[in-house]
């Protein structure tokens, strides 16, 4: 009976030792991938070069790396990465995982990845049904943009000289008239500013964004300019009268 309870108890000790050690293998290690130059899509495809990547326990002092159970490199120190492209192997599905090794000499193993491995020419036909739908709305915003730009210019161009704008999306100053004006919803956004064209002198330029004092500011100056237009305008009139009766003066 006693030599039955020893058998017994080894073998439960065993069971639970590899049960806790296969428990350790699977859980121990964390594999990420990441995409270094390629194509990374939807459904798991990917094409190019990436890098296989594991963090784990701090006596981690090796890990190995493998594709569809065959060891293709290991890393003996941190990082713990490696380089792979899939152009190096066939098209399909493939099994991406890794084991590392303590300074106790323990096997910890890692989770799993199971991407699609596409050629280059199906990479290409991918990225360009994604960035075709992209780029045309890219345009279509441009044109729009563009469109209510001309309507906002003819619809702003009668606007007296130091006129209180409103600027509910903002505003900016055009560097070619130097007056102000608000932006459009549809306006196109260069991160640094916006490419518009001015609805008072019609030029197209990058406009950075305004703060309301500096735009009130510009409002007042445009009335400064105005007088300083109509003097002038009023010179060249007087100027042009003396000469026209200077015709008629008996010498």
């Amino acid at each position: 009976m006693k030599k039955i309870s020893l058998v017994l108890i080894i073998v439960l000790t065993a069971a639970l030792a590899s049960f806790s050690t296969a428990f350790a293998q699977a859980e121990s290690l964390q594999l990420t991938i990441t995409r270094d130059w390629g194509y990374g899509g939807f459904n798991g495809d990917i094409q190019g070069t990436f890098s296989m990547k594991v963090s784990g326990p701090p006596d981690l002092v090796r890990v190995e790396f493998f594709i569809d159970g065959m060891k293709i490199g290991e890393a003996n120190k941190a990082p713990f990465n490696l380089q792979f492209n899939t152009d190096h192997y066939a098209a399909g599905t493939h099994v991406l995982s890794a084991v590392g090794t303590t300074t106790g000499g323990s096997r910890l193993g890692s989770n799993k990845f199971n991407p699609i491995f596409i050629s280059a020419e199906d990479s290409n036909k991918k990225m360009l049904t994604m960035v075709i739908p992209i780029l045309a709305v890219a345009f279509g915003l441009i044109l729009l943009s563009a469109l209510i730009s001309m309507f906002t210019a003819n619809r702003e161009k009668g606007v007296p000289y130091g006129f209180r704008r409103s600027y509910p999306l903002g505003g900016g100053i055009c560097p070619n008239c130097s007056r102000p004006f608000a932006f459009q919803l549809f306006s196109m956004n260069m991160v640094v500013g916006k490419l518009v064209s001015c609805p008072h002198c019609g030029k197209w330029s990058l406009v950075r964004y305004a703060p309301l004092e500096k735009l009130r500011s510009a409002e007042d100056a445009e009335l400064t300019g105005e007088k300083g237009q109509n003097f002038q305008s009023g010179d060249q009139e007087k100027l042009k009268k003396e000469l026209d009766d200077s015709k008629y003066q008996d010498f």
